[in-house]
């Protein structure tokens, strides 16, 4: 990151350049643990705090990033990077993990709720997967304001609900599974 337009346009996002550089780089290092674990999950218990983990860690990094977000870091659209190929390596391996589909409800602030719908872990790690890779080859390529684009436009709009879809279904499997395993009653 030493282009000088870039780090004044940083700057301007996130209220300091140093601020967002560190902010940006802890998240580029959490993507990296994120796309190195949804290419070869391990399909037991043991792989399901796994995912629940790296999630919820991703998630977390991607909050940190938004807080100050300005119009001025938007770049030209980019072309995507993922191929379907890609992407079906990526919900092959997925489909590992003990937990597959679940129910959801699409928008939890309709009360009383719709109906429920099926969501699929698989699908929610491969599209996280997708967004954030992305983002990941940017920032690798030395664009660290388009990566930032990407990981931050598509946290509200696409990646942050396949993630938190994905952690609310994650957590009760790993609640029944846990308590189930251990002899003790359930806790949820």
């Amino acid at each position: 990151m030493t282009d000088r337009n870039d780090q004044a346009l940083l700057a301007t996002g996130l209220g300091g350049a140093g601020d967002t550089t560190s902010l940006l780089n802890a998240f580029a290092n959490e993507a990296q643990r994120f796309c190195e674990w949804a290419r070869n999950p391990s399909g037991d218990d043991a792989g399901a705090r796994e995912a629940l983990l790296r999630v919820s860690a991703l998630y977390l990094a991607g909050l940190q990033l938004s807080g100050d977000w300005h119009s001025s870091l938007e770049p030209e659209p980019l072309p995507d990077t993922v191929s379907k190929a890609e992407w079906k390596q990526v919900y092959a391996a997925t489909e590992a993990l003990p937990l597959q589909y679940y129910s959801e409800v699409t928008n939890p602030l309709d009360v009383p709720p719709e109906d429920a719908g099926v969501g699929d872990l698989a699908d929610d790690v491969a599209d996280i997967y997708r967004d954030i890779v992305e983002g990941l080859r940017l920032y690798e390529a030395g664009h660290p304001r388009e990566a930032l684009w990407q990981w931050v436009f598509n946290l509200p709009f696409h990646w942050g609900a396949h993630a938190t879809s994905a952690m609310r279904a994650l957590h009760w499997y790993l609640s029944d599974n846990e308590s189930e395993l251990s002899g003790s009653p359930d806790v949820m």
